[in-house]
């Protein structure tokens, strides 16, 4: 899967969920095989950061072993969790610092 972090400057994606912008702060998710390109609108700095899927799902079952009862669990759990396979989460301008620490 992959994480794209927004750190400056703007854009339009492309994916499956059409077109959407893209600005500071803003984080995008993308699952396996999916596909997704962006159009700059001048600049845009971004962290891309690709996550084996082994290691997410793992990473899921230890952080809610509450819910997840075993690890043949998890990839279920994840699965009914994160529905959509390419996501926009606005963190927003004031959270963007976070991003920062994060992606630098």
């Amino acid at each position: 899967m992959k994480v794209i972090i927004v750190r400056d400057g703007s854009a339009i994606l492309f994916s499956e969920f059409g077109q959407k912008p893209v600005r500071p702060g803003d984080v995008i998710l993308l699952g396996p095989n999916v596909l997704c390109g962006s159009e700059p609108e001048g600049h845009i700095t971004v962290t891309t950061i690709y996550a084996d899927t082994d290691y997410v799902i793992d990473q899921a079952f230890w952080q809610y072993a509450g819910i997840v009862y075993d690890r043949l669990d998890a990839p279920v759990f994840v699965k009914e969790t994160f529905t959509e396979p390419a996501q926009i989460i606005r963190l927003g301008e004031r959270r963007r610092g976070a991003t920062h620490a994060v992606a630098g």
